[in-house]
């Protein structure tokens, strides 16, 4: 099937993306061809190229390996009108490659099978790498045996730490791998369609038996997921899942990384900038920019400039880079190589930065009496108790956890990002402490850190703290939000003895904003943010096998956030 480009050049999205790239078409015309991979094991891989059609002899090839079929990748073969081959392939048990789809497990041997095959091609000049979410997790799992002709690759919304992906100090990242699950279950045929599927996990107690119940099929992988609550679970020290943090510090080619600071993945990605090899970040490129995990802009607030830096589905990055280390040609890009261009909130514009980690300069405590963010610490102070019932949990309402709810509302008012809050203290379990009016700029460019002394009557138990904007209308929106149990932190184990004060600390994804004078910061505490975190049931047992959740009486104590 041949593609011109004058004809694709209609769709609204493409001419969009098109204005924004700093090179001209090499070619006019593309070529759409099927073939196929052997594996070692002999399964056999669907692959299907984009071949400019004209004369040459070897192009530089972008690929990429996806289990969400070829029509997930949009603006992915109208690269090659800019002179390149682009090759996709279906990951094992998807789309049309055979064998069985097993979430990460496959994907480094196939991978390597895959770019040996193309390496050997007579058409193929060199190779990069690109793709977001799960299709960077490919690129990561075999970054340290690459063959001789990659030269790139593009890490997009991908944390390479699985275990703080999915918790938070014991809490499940409930929205984001059940919604991930609902689609990517491997089956030929499901049930129903995903978003009835997602909806029913979303209902269905205990978590651990939604795969039988609802799919009538064993899932062992998800299970694991769900299971895996401590940092030393087989599904993170066993298996594609431990390896992949320890290719990190075995990249040795330049590395163009695009995150989200509404994408889940924000903190690990920002964690593998720092962990790189100095000299291979002197000769890479990290791009932050206000959007989510579908590389979209997900805020109630006004920005402006949002996509200036890397583009529309970042393609104005990701063609200056790969003409610099594909092509030989000049770096076409504003920001020097070796650097993070992020945007940041309030300016509304992009700056550039290290990313290292900074030490925190303002500190807002707790006022249990007032309800208030003090500046100064209250001597005298009270406790503030609420009933956390799981069966009425607080709705996400803004979130930096959301990973998947724009799949499945569509024609709703997603929650994920900067999202207008309903009011202060507006239900009985969620409560608010909100800061005088500035009377001067505070910007914050770190992660928030929290710290609460709290007690419940239960031997294990959650609490949420949302971070907020209020802004000089009086209006609020969520910035940042984190969780952490009572007796998981950090992956690890801890003990609790009901009704006694115990102070747990945790933090929240960096962020950006300059916030200006006359608005305020608000600090929402809970037990719970569903559908964003799992329901935490108040008893000791392992919360995906509890059918029976309680409720619990929490009480508040104090505390203060740090940045």
């Amino acid at each position: 099937m041949k593609i011109k480009f004058e004809d694709i050049i209609k769709k609204t999205y493409i001419k969009e993306i098109t204005d924004e790239i700093p090179i001209t078409p090499v070619f006019n015309e593309i070529e759409i061809r099927e073939f196929s991979v052997k594996m070692r094991d002999g399964i056999i891989l669907a692959c299907y190229g984009a071949f400019p059609v004209g004369n040459y002899e070897k192009l530089p090839v972008i690929v990429s390996r996806t289990p969400y079929t070829i029509y997930s990748l949009r603006f992915f073969f109208e690269m090659a009108f800019y002179g390149y081959i682009c090759v996709a392939q279906d990951c094992r048990g998807c789309g049309k490659s055979g064998g069985e789809w097993m979430p990460a497990e496959n994907e480094r041997e196939d991978g390597i099978d895959t770019l040996n095959f193309i390496s050997n091609q007579p058409w193929c000049d060199n190779i990069a790498l690109t793709g977001s979410s799960y299709v960077s997790l490919c690129q990561l799992l075999m970054a340290d045996s690459l063959p001789e002709k990659v030269k790139v690759l593009n890490i997009e919304n991908l944390s390479p730490y699985r275990y703080e992906m999915l918790f938070t100090n014991g809490v499940f990242h409930f929205e984001a791998y059940t919604g991930w699950t609902a689609y990517n279950t491997g089956m030929r045929t499901l049930p129903c369609a995903p978003d009835e599927l997602y909806e029913k996990f979303l209902s269905h107690r205990p978590p651990i038996t939604a795969d039988t119940e609802i799919l009538g099929v064993r899932m062992p992988w998800y299970r694991s997921w769900l299971e895996g609550v401590y940092k030393d679970s087989p599904a993170w020290t066993e298996g594609a899942y431990a390896l992949v943090p320890e290719t990190v510090g075995s990249i040795n080619i330049p590395v163009l990384f695009h995150g989200g600071w509404y994408d889940p993945h924000l903190e690990g990605m920002v964690r593998c900038w720092r962990n790189i090899n100095p000299q291979i970040r002197e000769k890479s490129l990290f791009i932050i920019s206000p959007t989510n995990h579908k590389q979209a802009l997900c805020s109630d607030l006004k920005t402006e400039n949002e996509f200036v830096c890397g583009g529309k589905r970042f393609i104005k990055s990701k063609i200056s880079f790969f003409e610099h280390y594909l092509k030989g040609k000049d770096f076409l890009f504003e920001t020097p190589l070796g650097n993070a261009q992020v945007f940041v909130y309030g300016q509304n514009k992009y700056k550039t930065v290290s990313l290292a980690k900074k030490d925190d300069v303002h500190t807002f405590y707790l006022n249990c009496i007032s309800r208030k963010l003090d500046s100064e610490i209250s001597e005298i102070n009270s406790a503030i108790e609420y009933i956390y019932n799981p069966s009425n949990p607080v709705p996400s309402c803004g979130s930096d956890v959301l990973m998947t709810d724009y799949m499945y509302h569509k024609n709703k008012k997603t929650a994920e990002g900067q999202k207008l809050v309903p009011k202060a203290n507006y239900r009985d379990d969620v409560i608010s402490f909100v800061s005088d009016t500035f009377a001067e700029d505070l910007e914050i460019s770190n992660s928030i850190s929290i710290r609460l002394d709290v007690s419940s009557s239960a031997n294990d138990t959650a609490f949420m703290a949302k971070i907020c904007l209020v802004d000089k209308n009086g209006d609020a929106y969520h910035l940042r939000q984190s969780a952490c149990t009572l007796c998981i932190k950090n992956g690890e184990k801890e003990e609790y003895t009901p009704d006694t004060i115990k102070s747990i600390t945790f933090e929240t994804n960096p962020i950006f904003i300059k916030i200006e004078k006359g608005c305020r910061l608000r600090v929402d505490i809970s037990s719970s943010d569903f559908p964003s975190y799992a329901l935490h049931p108040n008893t000791d047992k392992l919360w995906c096998h509890e059918k029976n959740a309680v409720e619990a009486r929490q009480k508040i104590h104090g505390g203060k956030i740090s940045f």
